[in-house]
């Protein structure tokens, strides 16, 4: 699975580290492993529980309580770091079918979108794809069939992007 983003598990690791080889554990599970299912997922994690939109892990002996969107069939798990955060409104593109693609209508689409998903280069400009990730996943959670859950996938792949450059590998003490 894709973890994104392994960055607020690094910070919590550093400003809990009490809790760092316990997340280190499952971080290496979850990174190794494709789950299918949540059923599957709960054969490594039986405490694991789906609350509403998502999925709570309770990691180290209920030391930590992980809070992620799993979307299974894209391979990503999103850590969601508060649980009540600002929504986000949907976005409609209508009118764009990718077979018949009116670059006139991707642009005038892509000109409001452009100030919100673009390729981070600085750590205020990641951030601003973080928080908006933080507002999909309290939108979307896990349902991949959601109008906005691609969008989810593409913020996921430019954080990793970033993070592959820029965040360290979580590794136990």
């Amino acid at each position: 699975m894709h973890i994104i983003t392994r960055k607020r598990l690094n910070e919590f690791a550093d400003t809990h580290p009490e809790t760092g080889s316990a997340l280190s554990r499952w971080y290496q599970v979850v990174k190794k492993r494709n789950f299918d299912s949540f059923a599957e997922l709960r054969e490594f994690f039986p405490s694991a529980d789906q609350v509403g939109k998502l999925t709570v892990f309770n990691i180290g002996g209920n030391k930590v309580r992980l809070i992620a969107a799993i979307h299974y069939n894209r391979r990503r798990l999103y850590i969601r770091a508060r649980a009540n955060a600002r929504r986000v409104q949907p976005i409609q593109v209508e009118g764009v079918i990718m077979q018949n693609l009116d670059v006139k209508k991707t642009e005038n689409a892509w000109s409001s979108l452009s100030r919100s998903v673009f390729v981070p280069h600085t750590h205020a400009e990641y951030e601003r794809i973080v928080a908006l990730l933080d507002s999909l996943v309290d939108e979307v959670g896990e349902d991949e069939s959601h109008e906005l859950a691609s969008l989810m996938e593409v913020l996921g792949v430019l954080i990793e992007r970033y993070e592959a450059e820029h965040v360290p590998e979580l590794i136990s003490n």
